[in-house]
């Protein structure tokens, strides 16, 4: 089986983006189905979170409590990498593959149930720590939920993608892939906070344990 080279995507991806837009980024002509703000936001609100919990990262107590805590945010990393991975799969599709339109709906729906699962994880996180009904928490659950929302029921996508595909736009079709990129890079930028929270983790059970 040929292993798909997702780094040389998404270096395609980026050059395209760069290509189109001159280096800055890509506005659409047209008015989007779903939004930057609606695209980017959930991810925004959620790397704020995660800043907020470095006291309590350094906070539990117990080798079991960090066990928890730990699992948590490995996985979260894992749903939100597997998030990220078919977003960029999606956008090299759209941007070389006029036939696209034809699994705007499937890949709608998929995406949707990656954002389910990402969102399951951030509610066992939080939950574990103690701040699921802290209010920016509930706010940031409540934006990915409507994301996770407008993808299952993947009428917007799919008007996107249509729109985009049927206007025959190389500017349009980029516009389309850059709102979607950026999110994806939005949502780098929290796995990777994850990751940092994760090995605070370690770094404070380990202590522990060598006292």
């Amino acid at each position: 089986m040929t292993r798909i080279n997702w780094k040389s995507i998404a270096t395609s991806i980026v050059v395209l983006v760069a290509v189109v837009s001159g280096g800055k980024p890509v506005l659409a002509q047209w008015t989007a189905s779903i939004s930057q703000g609606e695209i980017s936001q959930p991810w925004e609100q959620h790397l704020a979170v995660l800043q907020s919990l470095s006291g309590l990262i350094s906070q539990v107590d117990g080798a079991q409590a960090g066990a928890r805590v730990s699992e948590n945010l490995v996985m979260l990393e894992a749903d939100i990498g597997e998030y990220g991975l078919a977003i960029e799969k999606f956008i090299y599709r759209l941007a070389g593959d006029p036939q696209f339109v034809y699994i705007a709906a499937e890949t709608s729906q998929d995406l949707g149930s990656r954002l389910a699962r990402v969102h399951a994880r951030f509610d066992s996180l939080y939950l574990v720590l103690g701040v699921h009904e802290r209010e920016d928490a509930v706010t940031a659950q409540a934006s990915l939920e409507s994301l996770r929302k407008i993808m299952h029921e993947k009428i917007k996508f799919e008007n996107d993608v249509t729109n985009a595909l049927g206007s025959g736009s190389r500017q349009q079709i980029m516009g389309v892939a850059n709102r979607w990129w950026i999110g994806k890079l939005k949502s780098v930028e929290v796995q990777e906070f994850a990751a940092k929270l994760r090995q605070q983790l370690e770094g404070v059970t380990a202590g522990e344990a060598s006292e």
